[in-house]
């Protein structure tokens, strides 16, 4: 193995992160993966990622591979084209590629193909082994055919869970609510609570950051002009229950008629959504940005009145915890990931998936300056507990304790 001590403080440690989603997918799994890379490379550990192959984007430019990141040959679906999953043979290709990195530790991201693609290495090498479950899969399911109901969805994932789980040394999700839920199925292997960590350093705008990201958004999106302006980021899916936001937003308009919803992203499902808002007269409250890069994200965040969300399926809902990051209150859906980050109303408010409900919150805080700002002030002393640093220091936890328990049991876990 690899490992030494680093400063005589801490463990340096060879990672190698395997997932089905990376740069240029945006989703959580992606910016999970990169902001515990770069956090842990800072901190003096070598980080390798094995990720799939896209087509070529426009978007490869921002986010380039460097030596570290291997891709290899994967597969779209109809009902997700933005995703890749590996193809199956590659297994071997990575097995091999495995051998020659001699990582201390595997940290799956996905459970799919390439996720769950250094299964094999490990076992024949008592290499320790961990993964997180970043994703909701029984709520998701069922979005994805009408033939899956939640009862089905209840019973292929409590089945997998224990098959693949019980190969791993540990099990991290983001929250305590997603844990207990995977306890329920009957998983016995160790389970650990680290969020996904965000880096303020993101999201901190000079003063010359700040003007030119201004004028930018003043060139390119004019209707922002004089409005109060209710932010959503995120993949445009079906599943993040956007519609609602719209139905919300029909409510809103009567007692603030300046309202602008921003949807800040990007996604399969975004021309049926612009069809509904023509469809409903919409067109002059709902601005469409596409895709945010990350210092365009923290201005627009700061320059929002509201944080609104109405996903179901998020195990943590990372854009709740950037917009709070930068003291942007929030009116969001009351669900598994939203719970465990507002903690109650702290930072904002938590709304049963009503319309009116929620609307009524939304108008409160945007005729509410003083409402809005102490909400704001909260949300960013709530986000705290979610910096990159605090959960990098949590994970390396995870990882050095899966690696003694291996070395203590060779037959593995």
């Amino acid at each position: 193995m690899g490992i030494h001590w680093l400063h005589g403080l801490s463990l340096s440690m060879k990672i190698v992160m395997t997932t089905d989603a990376y740069w240029p997918r945006i989703n959580g799994v992606t910016v999970a993966v990169d902001a515990f890379r770069r956090s842990l490379v800072e901190r003096g550990h070598t980080v390798y990622v094995i990720a799939p192959q896209y087509p070529p984007s426009k978007r490869d430019a921002l986010w380039p591979d460097d030596g570290h990141v291997f891709r290899f040959r994967g597969f779209s679906i109809p009902w997700s084209p933005e995703d890749r999953f590996g193809w199956p043979c590659e297994r071997f290709r990575i097995t091999r590629l495995l051998e020659e990195l001699k990582p201390d530790i595997v940290h799956a991201h996905t459970e799919v193909t390439l996720g769950f693609s250094g299964k094999t290495y490990c076992r024949r090498n008592n290499v320790a082994h961990v993964m997180t479950r970043h994703t909701y899969w029984e709520e998701y399911l069922p979005t994805y055919s009408f033939l899956i109901t939640h009862g089905i969805a209840h019973l292929i994932v409590s089945t997998w869970s224990r098959m693949d789980y019980g190969l791993v040394d540990s099990v991290i999700v983001p929250t305590e609510h997603l844990g207990r839920l995977i306890r329920s199925y009957g998983v016995t292997t160790p389970i650990e609570i680290i969020p996904t960590g965000v880096d303020p350093r993101e999201f901190d705008l000079r003063s010359e950051e700040q003007r030119v990201q201004e004028a930018h958004f003043d060139r390119a999106f004019p209707i922002m002009r004089g409005r109060q302006v209710l932010i959503y980021a995120g993949r445009i899916v079906h599943e993040k229950n956007i519609d609602f936001l719209l139905e919300a937003l029909v409510k809103v308009i009567p007692a603030v008629p300046e309202v602008l919803l921003l949807l800040a992203g990007g996604g399969p499902y975004r021309a049926d959504l612009e069809r509904r808002t023509r469809e409903r007269g919409l067109d002059r409250h709902v601005l469409f940005t596409g895709y945010l890069d990350r210092k365009q994200l923290a201005w627009a965040y700061r320059g929002a009145e509201a944080f609104v969300f109405s996903s179901k399926t998020e195990t943590q809902g990372l854009a709740l915890v950037e917009a709070m990051m930068c003291g942007t209150p929030a009116v969001v859906v009351e669900a598994m990931g939203t719970e465990d980050i507002l903690a109650g109303d702290r930072g904002g408010f938590l709304v049963a998936e009503n319309a009116a409900a929620f609307a009524a919150k939304v108008v409160l805080l945007l005729r509410d300056e003083g409402l809005r700002r102490a909400k704001g002030a909260e949300a960013r002393e709530r986000a705290e507990q979610w910096t990159i640093g605090r959960t990098t220091d949590r994970l390396l936890g995870v990882y050095e304790r899966a690696i003694s328990r291996r070395s203590r049991s060779p037959s593995g876990p």
